[in-house]
């Protein structure tokens, strides 16, 4: 899935004042909203959150790029340039996951 950066962040944003304004709120000191209440007010509500994410270029940063979702998204860096990726790149990234210890969160 290609994202820009700026999305992201403004899709939180953009929950957090669907929120606000949904829940009719004009005084934050009795704020109540919970993770399910943003979960279910992102662009991407309905899609699950990355097991993986490939950054390609050499780029070693995730650049914004669903903060919120990737919390326990396992990455891997790749130096190939995302137009010259092959089949064989994606068997590489797919083989370093599949060898991971996927702890979410926990030791």
């Amino acid at each position: 899935m290609l994202w820009r950066s700026t999305r992201d962040s403004s899709s939180v944003n953009t929950s957090i004042n669907k929120l606000l304004k949904n829940k009719n709120i004009n005084n934050l000191d009795n704020i109540n909203i919970t993770k399910e209440d943003l979960v279910n007010n992102l662009w991407l509500k309905n899609t699950p959150d990355p097991d993986l994410i490939f950054r390609t270029g050499g780029q070693k940063r995730l650049s914004n790029y669903l903060l919120f979702q990737s919390a326990y998204s396992e990455l891997y860096f790749s130096d190939v340039l995302w137009p010259e990726i092959k089949d064989q790149d994606f068997k590489l990234a797919l083989d370093d996951f599949n060898s991971r210890n996927r702890r979410f969160g926990g030791n």
